[in-house]
């Protein structure tokens, strides 16, 4: 029996031919009690989707008492026929609770002993594997305007391949729903991105002029004005005496107000919260704690909870019932430095008390900040930087996405605990992997010379740790140092505070100056030794080292320990040809990430003034 190229480890049972109609029941439920009046087409592409929204119209009658009605998680199959859609289109009720269905599509649901699961039924119509079995019963030639000639009684006559194992198809299910999952954000990343682009084109150009920012919105013409922050907010001074909220907040630079638990890993609030601040939802707070991030404390928005508490040593306040100045505006005037200098005015020189500037609310309030008099284009300003930001956590979110895969992959598909075979593992690789001594797959270089045009330094700086890239040109560097010599078939390791995670796998020539181990893979592939180098097993040896300021990995431990490596060279390469990938689509999201932060960065210091 032939059985899928890649399988999840632990099914070994051939899949199985089983009829469409042992699986699952048709379904001819009229709407006759008007049950829904939602019209449906089913969309190769979308899926079963209202008409008025695919369509921008209704085509359905305007009684569908007659039509099958359709319930959340049952398939339907429309035979109309398209270029995406050759043999039709079969797909699942996902969107909505239900809805009606031209007698003309053939409606069904899985039968009530689950004889198979849903999300693999998904998956698979979402193959053309089942274009065989419609070809054979649709009549050459017999297609009516596209639409194919195919009998209910023949469509659950057609025959599918399945697992035996009902859990087999789940993971099968589960890994392709989340995969598409994926795909739609992705989608979703590039429309909002089209969408910031026309809404620029359209909306801002530059204007010169001391009183109004260099970019501004079309349409506004008046200059902006300085006003007092206390005549645009009101202070907080609302005490927790009723306990409303046990929630113990902080403010950080980078992630605004959040839970003191979620930031620090502990509560640092007291046990008794019933003296600190109440401060709720789309209110502001001052944190007047320097770091490097913020040279004159923090400003933010509490946005993430509907209250919390915070220590009386923040400032918080709200801005005043008649609403004088727009709350997006002030989120992103915040986020620039312009406010800086107010601050620096009415902190006392040197007045920092570990870390924590001297600054009574009296005169906080009293600083000044330059805004628009025009309340709508503060609204256009905020609005604009709150999407921007929305976008950048956007692709943030995919960045760790897919480094949490990678992480979870790593150790999937590298064995753990002393087994023979990973748990994930390519179709055709059935040989278990074998131990062998790190020594023995890869060597260190140590040949050295200084560095030059053709052969310029690497040094710890120039590599972002645990990402794998660099950080700068390095072929720029004008001055020349000294260290081992490497190039492409080589892999990088930093040695020191091997914590830090800092690795390469390099495509060019140069030195790795200071604590680097320069890699030579020996009988085994470059790609395969670099992954290996990130598996927490690696991890956990290199760590074991000496020092403890300046902790270096210990290389007579690191060869003489034993790894799992596959016997065949052919899935080495599948390994590490996978975790390029990987690699590839992180610094894809980081790029773009790091692309829209200067962005904003840009428009935060041209649109203030």
């Amino acid at each position: 029996m032939e059985n899928p190229k890649i399988r999840f480890k632990g099914f070994t049972k051939d899949w199985e031919q089983r009829k469409l109609g042992d699986l699952v029941d048709r379904v001819t439920r009229k709407n006759q009690d008007l049950v829904s009046e939602l019209p449906l087409t089913i969309s190769a592409q979308y899926g079963l989707i209202d008409q008025n929204e695919f369509f921008d119209k209704r085509v359905a009658s305007k009684d569908v008492s007659g039509y099958y009605l359709i319930e959340n998680g049952e398939f339907a199959y429309n035979k109309s026929t398209s270029t995406d859609a050759p043999w039709g289109a079969i797909k699942r009720l996902d969107r909505y609770e239900n809805g009606v269905l031209s007698t003309l599509y053939i409606v069904f649901g899985i039968k009530e002993n689950n004889p198979v699961d849903s999300d693999f039924l998904v998956s698979y119509y979402s193959t053309n594997l089942w274009h065989k079995g419609i070809h054979e019963i649709a009549a050459e030639g017999a297609r009516n305007h596209g639409l194919l000639n195919i009998a209910p009684a023949d469509f659950f006559e057609t025959r599918l391949m399945i697992p035996q194992d009902i859990e087999e198809q789940k993971k099968i299910g589960k890994y392709f729903i989340e995969l598409e999952a994926l795909i739609t954000l992705h989608q979703r990343k590039c429309e909002q991105t089209k969408n910031l682009k026309k809404y620029m084109l359209q909306k801002m150009f530059p204007q010169n002029g001391a009183k109004v920012p260099e970019i501004r919105f079309n349409g506004f013409t008046h200059d902006w004005e300085q006003r007092k922050l206390g005549d645009l907010v009101d202070r907080v001074t609302r005490k927790n005496q009723d306990l409303v909220s046990e929630l113990p907040l902080t403010i950080s630079a980078q992630y605004g107000l959040i839970d003191q638990n979620e930031f620090f890993d502990k509560r640092v609030a007291s046990k008794d919260v019933s003296g600190y601040y109440l401060i709720e939802n789309g209110e502001f707070a001052y944190n007047k704690s320097t770091s490097t991030d913020a040279p004159w404390g923090a400003i933010k928005r509490l946005d993430r909870y509907e209250n919390g508490v915070l220590s009386t040593l923040y400032i918080v306040f709200g801005i005043k019932e008649n609403n004088p100045v727009d709350s997006d505006f002030l989120v992103s005037y915040y986020s620039t430095n312009l406010w800086h200098k107010g601050i620096h005015e009415i902190a006392a020189e040197g007045a920092r008390n570990h870390g924590l500037l001297n600054i009574a609310p009296a005169d906080f309030f009293e600083t000044r900040l330059m805004i628009p008099q025009d309340i709508e284009e503060q609204k256009k300003i905020g609005k604009y930087f709150i999407e921007l930001e929305a976008l950048i956590t956007l692709h943030q979110r995919k960045c760790e996405q897919t480094k949490n895969l990678k992480k979870y992959m790593l150790q999937k598909m590298f064995p753990q605990n002393g087994a023979k075979v990973p748990e994930i593992r390519f179709n055709g690789f059935t040989h278990d992997w074998e131990q062998r001594k790190f020594s023995d797959i890869a060597s260190r270089e140590s040949v050295s010379r200084e560095s030059s045009y053709d052969l310029p330094s690497l040094e710890y700086e120039d590599v972002i740790a645990e990402e794998g890239r660099l950080n700068k040109d390095i072929s720029l560097k004008e001055n020349i140092k000294k260290g081992i010599v490497f190039d492409g078939s080589q892999v990088l390791y930093g040695k020191l505070r091997p914590y830090l995670h800092n690795w390469l796998n390099p495509d060019f020539s140069g030195v790795a100056v200071g604590d680097w181990w320069v890699l030579k893979p020996n009988n085994a592939d470059k790609s395969f030794i670099y992954r290996l180098i990130q598996t927490q097993r690696f991890d956990d040896i290199a760590n074991q080292s000496a020092g403890s300021k300046m902790p270096r990995a210990d290389w007579n431990l690191v060869s003489n320990t034993e790894f799992a490596v596959p016997v065949s060279q052919e899935e080495q390469e599948k390994i590490g040809e996978y975790f390029s990938s990987l690699d590839h689509l992180i610094t894809l999201h980081q790029r773009q990430c790091d692309e829209l932060k200067k962005m904003k960065k840009y428009m935060l210091q041209n649109m203030f003034i």
